[in-house]
C-alpha cells in the first residue's frame, strides 16, 4: 500500500510530463484530440503505478530479450537451517508486522478521505436530480430534453442514459444567447462528456491526495469546454459571434457551477475568459475529428513507460516463482520419511548480474524468503546486504524465481522461512 502511494506520486509526474510534451506537437485547435490524450493520461495515473507495483511483466519481458551474464563467476551457496533461521524468522515477522500495520493505517486514511470526497459527488448528483425533477419542459432537440429550472443559475448537461439540458429561467427570454448555451450543452451530450466527466470525478475522489489527478482533471475541463465551443461554432457560424454570445452570458450568469460537478459552459469566469481569448485569437478552422494516430501514440508511449519502469524497479513485496513446483502430494509423500523439516531449495536460480556490475572484491548477500505451504516463495527481504543495491536486487530476484519445498510439521505443509545466500568473487 505504502509503495503504491509513493509510486503513484513520482510516476504520476512522469505520466503528466510525457503527455504534456507529446501534446506540444498537437495543434491547440484540435481540442478533441487533446482531451482524449489527457483522458488516457488520467487512466495511466492509476494503471502505471498499479502495474509497476504489483506485477513483473515488464521485467520478465526484458529478461527474455537481454543476454544473461549472471551465474558464470559467482559462487552460489545455501545456509543451513538452524539458530540463524530462527533469528531471521523473528526479524522477518517483526518487519512484516510493522509493514502490515503501516499499510492498514494508510488504507484507513485513504478510505476515509475517499469517502469524504465521494460524498461530495453523491451530493452533487442528488442535487442535479432534484433540479431535473422540479424543472419544466421547454423543447426537445435531437431527442434531448431541454428543461427550464428556477433552481439553477447556470445551464448544464446531465444524464448518461437519459440525457437532458437544464437552462435557467432567465435565459428563456434571450434568443441568440439561449441558442448558444443550448448548442454548447448539446455538444457535451453528443461527445459523451457526461459519462467521461463522471469517470474523472470518481478518479479525483478516489485519488483525492494525488495532485497529478487534479492537474489532469483541470486540463480535461479546459480541453472539453474548448472542444464543445468548436462544435457550437461549427453549427452556429463564426467564432466572433459565438465569443460575444459567451461574453454576454458570462455577464448575466453567475452561480455555484463547481458545486454541481457537471459539464457546463460556465464553470468559472476565469475559464470563460480563456475560452473567449482562444476563440478570438485562433482564426484557423477548428479540427473536430479525433486524431487516432496521436492518441494511439501517446497510449503506446505510456505503456512503454510502464514496461521500462517494471524492469527498473525492485520486485514487488510478494511475487510468485516462475519455476514449477513439483507438486504437494509427491513432495509430502517423500518428505514424510522426515515428518518435520524446514524449507529447502528444489531449484535454486543463480543471480543474473551483468558483468559490468560484478564486484571487485568478495561480497555476499543473504535474503529471507517466506515459503508458503505450497512451496511457492512469497515476500522476500534483504537480511544481510552486500553494500551494493544492484547485487542485492539480483539475489532477491533469484530467490523469487527459485522453487522450494515447504516446511513440514508432522508431515503437514505449513509456512516457513528460508535463508537464500549468494557469494560473488572477482
Amino acid at each position: 500500500m505504502v509503495s503504491a502511494v509513493v509510486n503513484t506520486l513520482w510516476q504520476g509526474a512522469i505520466v503528466v510530463g510525457l503527455t504534456a510534451l507529446a501534446l506540444f506537437f498537437v495543434p491547440r485547435r484540435n481540442a478533441t484530440t487533446r482531451y482524449a490524450a489527457w483522458f488516457v493520461a488520467l487512466l495511466a495515473l492509476a494503471v502505471v503505478p498499479a502495474v509497476t507495483t504489483f506485477t513483473r511483466v515488464g521485467a520478465q519481458f526484458f529478461n527474455l530479450i537481454r543476454p544473461h551474464s549472471g551465474g558464470e563467476r559467482g559462487v552460489f551457496t545455501f545456509v543451513a537451517v538452524g539458530a540463524l533461521v530462527d533469528d531471521a524468522t523473528r526479524w522477518f515477522a517483526w518487519q512484516t508486522l510493522a509493514v502490515h500495520w503501516l499499510a492498514v493505517a494508510f488504507a484507513a486514511l485513504w478510505f476515509a478521505g475517499s469517502a469524504l470526497a465521494l460524498s461530495r459527488l453523491v451530493a452533487s448528483l442528488a442535487r442535479v436530480e432534484r433540479i431535473r425533477g422540479n424543472a419544466h419542459a421547454l423543447t426537445r432537440i435531437d431527442g434531448v430534453e431541454v428543461l427550464v429550472s428556477d433552481e439553477s443559475a447556470i445551464p448544464f448537461a446531465m444524464g448518461i442514459l437519459s440525457p437532458a439540458i437544464i437552462v435557467p429561467r432567465e435565459l428563456t427570454a434571450l434568443g441568440t444567447d439561449l441558442q448558444c448555451a443550448i448548442e454548447h450543452e448539446l455538444a457535451h451530450i453528443r461527445r459523451g462528456d457526461v459519462a467521461s466527466n463522471a469517470v474523472a470525478r470518481l478518479f479525483e475522489g478516489v485519488f483525492f491526495w494525488n495532485p497529478w489527478v487534479r492537474i489532469v482533471g483541470s486540463r480535461l475541463v479546459a480541453e472539453r469546454e474548448a472542444a464543445c465551443d468548436d462544435r457550437a461554432v461549427r453549427r452556429l457560424g463564426g467564432s466572433s459571434a459565438y465569443a460575444r454570445c459567451l461574453a454576454d452570458l458570462g455577464r448575466r450568469l453567475c452561480g455555484p457551477a463547481e458545486s454541481l460537478l457537471v459539464p457546463s459552459a460556465f464553470s468559472s469566469r476565469h475559464s470563460l475568459v480563456t475560452r473567449i481569448e482562444r476563440l478570438m485569437s485562433e482564426r484557423s478552422p477548428k479540427e473536430l475529428r479525433l486524431n487516432y494516430v496521436a492518441v494511439g501514440g501517446i497510449t503506446m508511449l505510456l505503456a512503454a513507460v510502464a514496461i521500462v519502469l517494471q524492469a527498473m524497479l525492485p520486485a514487488p513485496a510478494r511475487a510468485t516463482a516462475l519455476g514449477q513446483y513439483a507438486g504437494r502430494d509427491s513432495t509430502v509423500a517423500a518428505a514424510c520419511k522426515n515428518p518435520n523439516a524446514e524449507p529447502q531449495a528444489l531449484n535454486a536460480v543463480a543471480p543474473d548480474l551483468p558483468k559490468s556490475e560484478w564486484p571487485t572484491r568478495k561480497v555476499e548477500t543473504v535474503v529471507v524468503v517466506k515459503v508458503a505451504a505450497d512451496g511457492k516463495p512469497g515476500a522476500v527481504r534483504v537480511y544481510q546486504s552486500s553494500g551494493n543495491a544492484k547485487i542485492d536486487q539480483a539475489v532477491v530476484t533469484a530467490a523469487q524465481h527459485s522453487t522450494y519445498t515447504p516446511r513440514l510439521v508432522n508431515c503437514v505443509p505449513t509456512d516457513g522461512t528460508y535463508l537464500f545466500k549468494a557469494e560473488f568473487a572477482p
